[in-house]
């Protein structure tokens, strides 16, 4: 959000971080602070490296319907895409054209709560750092 718009990709493999994986975009678009447009760039980016970093099991993102079918339409149909929808934290799925919705609860809500934070903990990083940069050059 705002000026300097980041976005990261975390990666889990059996419940425990991947650090190794982790990446950090910068969000190039023009258009300002649209959130749907930024998951549709980092989409993209990530389709282009899929034979470089493999294809994941799953793809959870943050957002409801409309982010999910933006980031379905660049993703091969092989790549289930899920949502966490900030309101109730509603899990938010994909099926043949419609969408499933289902409220969360422990432990699986943990689960999906813990790879949020631990994406938007990471997307901070580098949004802090380019913000840094912007304060230093005035």
């Amino acid at each position: 959000a705002g000026s300097a718009p980041t976005a990261s990709q975390v990666t889990f493999e059996k419940g425990e971080a991947e650090k190794a994986n982790y990446r950090h975009y910068r969000i190039r678009q023009s258009k300002g602070n649209d959130d749907i447009s930024s998951l549709h760039e980092v989409a993209i980016r990530r389709e282009k490296r899929l034979a470089d970093w493999g294809v994941p099991d799953l793809i959870i993102i943050d957002g409801g319907k409309p982010q999910i079918s933006k980031v379905t339409e660049i993703l091969p149909a092989n790549i289930p895409v899920v949502g966490l929808a900030k309101r109730l934290e509603t899990l938010v799925v994909k099926k043949d054209n419609k969408f499933i919705e289902e409220r969360l609860k422990p432990p699986a809500l943990f689960l999906f709560q813990r790879l949020r934070d631990e994406s938007h903990r990471f997307a901070r990083r580098l949004h802090h750092k380019q913000i840094a940069k912007i304060f230093k050059s005035k």
